[in-house]
């Protein structure tokens, strides 16, 4: 680590340390971005900023729209604009889900 006077460059320094829950957290986020781990739907516009809704019809429940964000690599959902993605919207397979619970 390099220490200067700058509290953000400390800050920036730490952040980029290798660390366990890191590693951990990005092998899981490649995992779920596997091209073989996803499928593509058609969503609509009227989704727009609402992710929940999009895995409540795909997958039954809304607390997994984490996932299609994950996938998608958007950070939050107000980034969540189907028409940014040509309607075109990765969704983790049902499978990829449950194996990633029973860990």
């Amino acid at each position: 680590m390099i220490y200067t006077n700058n509290i953000n460059s400390v800050v920036y320094d730490q952040y980029l340390e290798p660390n366990i829950l890191g590693n951990a957290i990005n092998d899981k986020i490649h995992y779920i971005q596997k091209p073989e781990n996803l499928v593509v739907i058609n969503v609509p516009d009227t989704y727009k900023y609402r992710p929940e809704r999009v895995a409540k019809q795909f997958y039954g429940h809304e607390s997994f729209y984490p996932l299609i964000l994950a996938a998608n690599n958007i950070g939050t959902l107000f980034e969540f604009v189907p028409s940014n993605f040509n309607n075109q919207i990765k969704m983790l397979k049902s499978e990829i889900i449950e194996q990633i619970l029973n860990i």
